[in-house]
């Protein structure tokens, strides 16, 4: 992004401020407030004088009460979101402190008319909605359609409107350390195994947690638990099986848990187990061993999957029943043996490689040759060499009256969650109609084309780099 003379000025004076104010806000889910830490990082990074203050909602300020980069924290109220009378109330609040500059992460649309509201000089945000551009004078268009995004990259995108590009890999969290301690010692005492297993049961957001009776069934027919203590946890309905359940080495602290001992448990943990969901994420920060079930097929991994070095991740996004797929208590049972006894096999070190985990279990391939053209030899090496790497790939054969296979198509790409095709190339108007039925009627992310000529070498790592590149 090109800063203009405006904007450029503007920085220039907020940089020679001796000690500039900075407020930064995500006021939601306390996942979306966890992958915030590296733009508060970068933050500081840049403007090492300056006070840097939160704006967060009552569920995500826990998590930065100790943060040694935040001043302080302001709890947004959910009112502020539904009321007028309360929003007036928070920009008077916002005027009285004023800040220099305004960095809105959390594109709502009454917290992004905040900061233009109360007068803060620079005003930082996503433009990628028309409305609230006018917002931000210090603005980044998201590509929110790419595939290939982290959310972590998404919110350091929009520092860019600052002239900060570099993303930071800094995911650090800060819990209370006196609590910590005193925690620490009190879980020693009762944990009667050396290692820990945590299960995080329910999710609370947006995502599907795993079903209780199949942690259920799994913590009561696996043979790879002995050595290990289980300790439940997480929110759920009374009723729930997962509330009452008992086992030996199994320690249930469903609805039990504050933030701070749920945040203890899963540092102490040797693995944690759980869905996409806010508790799995802190998990990732803390570089923790995970298995993330990740069932919808809306949220993608490669958007919110996990950055620890070792992960497993299951998913059935591309399944159907047909498909007899594998049943989830011996995905889960494969996946602890591997992940306690195979480590290296889901091993990711550098920040290259944990993004290509992602997009493994992300990207979905649909190749489609015509039928007077069929794929050569080494078009289905290629395919065979990529499948081989990871890649779920899928072929479809065109007719030459293709316009009668049209609802098939568009069924596989349903069914499948194909993000990409693949072709040498495809019937004029193909795509168009493909990406506007996906895209418009059905609200659905779009799915890109590939053209099989760029795509000469065997290896995936070169698929990601076209993808990362493409226009969604």
């Amino acid at each position: 992004m090109v800063l203009n003379a405006s904007q450029i000025k503007r920085l220039d004076h907020l940089k020679s401020l001796s000690n500039p104010s900075i407020l930064v806000q995500r006021a939601d889910r306390l996942g979306d407030a966890i992958f915030i830490s590296p733009v508060i990082e970068q933050l500081h990074e840049v403007f090492p004088n300056a006070t840097i203050n939160l704006l967060t909602s009552s569920v995500g300020c826990e998590l930065f009460y100790h943060h040694p980069y935040i001043k302080s924290i302001r709890i947004c109220r959910s009112e502020v979101l539904t009321d007028w009378a309360s929003w007036f109330q928070e920009v008077q609040f916002l005027k009285q402190q004023g800040y220099d500059a305004y960095v809105s992460l959390w594109n709502h649309p009454r917290l992004a008319w905040l900061g233009f509201a109360a007068n803060i000089p620079i005003r930082c945000g996503d433009s990628s909605s028309l409305i609230l551009a006018i917002c931000y004078n210090h603005s980044a268009s998201l590509p929110w359609a790419n595939a290939t995004y982290h959310q972590t990259h998404y919110n350091s995108l929009v520092l860019s409107g600052l002239g900060i590009k570099k993303h930071s890999v800094n995911r650090s969290i800060y819990p209370d350390p006196a609590s910590y301690q005193a925690q620490y010692e009190y879980w020693k005492q009762v944990i009667s195994l050396e290692k820990t297993v945590v299960i995080l049961c329910g999710t609370g957001g947006s995502s599907d947690p795993i079903p209780s009776q199949s942690i259920i069934e799994w913590l009561t027919t696996s043979n790879h638990l002995h050595s290990y203590h289980v300790i439940l946890v997480g929110q759920l309905n009374h009723s729930d099986p997962l509330t009452s359940f008992s086992s030996n080495n199994v320690w249930n602290k469903i609805n039990q848990t504050t933030l701070a001992e749920l945040i203890t448990l899963i540092d102490l943990a040797d693995v944690v187990i759980g869905g996409d969901t806010g508790p799995s994420h802190i998990a990732s920060f803390l570089n923790k061993p995970l298995i993330f079930y990740s069932p919808l097929k809306t949220q993608l991994p490669s958007a919110w999957g996990p950055l620890s070095d070792y992960a497993v991740i299951i998913r059935y996004d591309y399944l159907t029943y047909s498909d007899n797929p594998t049943p989830l208590i011996k995905q889960l049972d494969e996946a602890f043996y591997n992940l306690t006894r195979n480590s290296n096999l889901h091993i990711a070190k550098t920040e290259e490689e944990k993004h290509h985990r992602l997009l493994k279990y992300s990207i979905r391939v649909l190749t489609i040759e015509r039928s007077h053209l069929p794929f050569n030899n080494d078009d289905l090496s290629c395919f065979k060499e990529l499948q081989n790497q990871g890649l779920v790939l899928f072929k479809l054969t065109l007719s030459r009256i293709w316009i009668f296979q049209l609802f098939s198509i568009i069924n596989i790409i349903r069914q499948r969650n194909i993000t990409v095709i693949m072709a040498h190339t495809l019937p004029a108007g193909l795509l168009w109609i493909i990406r506007f039925t996906m895209g418009t009627i059905f609200q659905y992310r779009k799915p890109i084309f590939v053209s099989l000529a760029k795509l000469l070498p065997y290896n995936l790592s070169d698929l990601w780099s076209i993808l990362k590149t493409k226009t969604w």
